[in-house]
């Protein structure tokens, strides 16, 4: 028996040597990481631009596609369009970005609602939930009112404190949007959109959409009418009817249209890009035009940026851009999954800042790794 023991314990010892001498598992390069501009904003003066960054996760799907997880979000910051500086890093990529505070920055994201208060420079976590497409400010209550996609819940904020709104429509909630005294909620039945609003603050709702057929997305421009983005071109809501504005035989993903002061008048921009990458596609849905190496003949000339200044609608950007917005002093900034374009002339002219913008966002990155940025 002992002479069996100190056989299998002979034996052990050399499996174990056998077990430590063996060459340690190739390591997957997984290369730099990827750069996607997916938000802006005009704040005062300024023009803010984010940046995501994603690393390959050294995995690749069933179909042979890589895997990414998302890395941080650098904010860059131009006052003119021409010199720009990296300002801060916030968790996650952003789906939306808001400012219904003057001067406080919200921004939905994979990671949360991150707040900012002092223009992209630092980040704090206002809300856990990774749902919530929208925000507005509730002139009825007082407060904000968020939307969680998926969920259908509609939420307001009392000293960041989160409850839930029962008095809202049955159908799954994809958007909510305008502010004061007049809320709206996009919704889905089946293939078509619903579109409720309330006036009361969300007690009470009644619908305005009378088409079948389905917005993509809503938004109030400083006129304060109601904007549809849909599959059949932009519609504009006076409060009492819908009027169809074009751009026809057009699916139209998003839109920036200049109100009163906003802009120049009557110059107004479509997204039609097939890309469109809106709060409500979620990464399954966005990761094909994110990552895959699409090319100057992935798109046609009807996948741009549109111009209306009144006499018709005309390609002002060609490309895979995903949305344009305008500021106040008529300043256009438009920005896609790699390129990010601006203008001085409420988009007549444009010029393309990707290539500035990269060593900044490299740069920003090397000095913030070893940072332990949690979501």
């Amino acid at each position: 028996m002992r002479i069996l023991l100190r056989r299998l314990v002979s034996a052990a010892g050399v499996i174990v040597l056998l077990v430590g001498c063996s060459s340690p598992e190739p390591q997957v390069d997984v290369g730099p990481p990827l750069v996607r501009f997916l938000g802006a904003h005009f704040q005062g003066s300024h023009m803010l631009v984010a940046a995501s960054l994603f690393n390959w996760t050294g995995q690749v799907s069933k179909s042979g596609e890589r895997l990414y997880a998302v890395r941080h979000t650098i904010w860059l910051r131009s006052r003119d369009g021409e010199h720009w500086k990296a300002v801060g890093v916030m968790p996650g990529y952003p789906y939306s970005v808001n400012e219904v505070i003057p001067g406080e920055i919200l921004v939905t994201t994979n990671a949360g609602v991150q707040h900012s208060g002092d223009g992209g420079a630092t980040w704090d976590r206002v809300m856990k939930s990774k749902l919530v497409t929208s925000i507005v400010w509730d002139g009825v209550h007082r407060e904000l009112m968020a939307c969680e996609v998926r969920n259908g819940i509609v939420r307001h904020v009392r000293n960041r404190f989160w409850t839930r709104i029962n008095s809202v429509p049955p159908e799954p909630i994809y958007q909510v949007a305008g502010g004061d005294s007049l809320l709206y909620l996009l919704t889905r039945r089946n293939d078509s959109s619903l579109v409720y609003r309330s006036r009361d603050g969300a007690f009470t709702w009644d619908t305005i959409w009378p088409y079948a057929r389905r917005i993509h997305f809503l938004f109030v421009p400083a006129s304060g009418e109601l904007m549809a983005a849909t599959s059949a071109g932009l519609y504009r809501f006076d409060g009492s009817r819908w009027y169809g504005l074009g751009p026809p035989e057009n699916t139209v993903y998003g839109a920036s249209l200049p109100g009163r002061g906003l802009g120049a008048p009557g110059v107004a921009f479509a997204v039609t890009t097939a890309g469109y990458i809106s709060p409500r596609l979620f990464w399954r849905e966005t990761k094909r035009f994110l990552f895959r190496d699409l090319t100057a003949g992935s798109f046609t000339e009807k996948y741009g940026i549109l111009r209306n200044d009144g006499t018709g609608w005309r390609m002002a950007l060609a490309g895979p851009y995903t949305f344009v917005q305008v500021s106040r002093a008529g300043k256009a900034v438009a920005y896609g999954g790699r390129k990010v374009a601006v203008s001085s002339d409420t988009g007549r002219t444009w010029r393309e800042v990707s290539a500035d913008l990269m060593p900044l966002v490299t740069e920003a990155d090397s000095v913030m790794t070893g940072k332990n940025i949690l979501p």
